[in-house]
């Protein structure tokens, strides 16, 4: 199964909202803690994958570009956070790595 590498921007935005953006594609999750947010962020990866693979859809083809905003985050982020294992979906869907950065 190939890969593809992912980057996800994650930030609280005020007290207890948390935002984990991806930058190569516009998608996205929040969560009221950083914990809850990393998965968040993975079941927002698989659930789209699965919409994508119930419509025939090639993964990524249909979502805008993420708003440069994200990537200046990401610029900016003090740390880097370990994420959880791949996340992979369909045989038909790249394995997606990702590397997080917490801003």
């Amino acid at each position: 199964m190939a890969s593809h590498k992912i980057r996800v921007v994650l930030f609280e935005r005020e007290p207890g909202l948390w935002i984990g953006q991806c930058l190569e594609y516009d998608i996205g999750a929040q969560a009221a803690s950083l914990r809850e947010l990393l998965y968040n962020v993975r079941r927002s990866f698989a659930g789209y994958a699965a919409i994508c693979a119930e419509r025939g859809m090639e993964i990524f083809s249909d979502l805008p570009e993420t708003p440069r905003e994200y990537h200046e985050l990401w610029q900016k982020a003090a740390a880097q956070v370990t994420p959880l294992e791949p996340i992979s979906f369909a045989a038909e869907h790249p394995l997606l790595v990702p590397e997080m950065r917490a801003a």
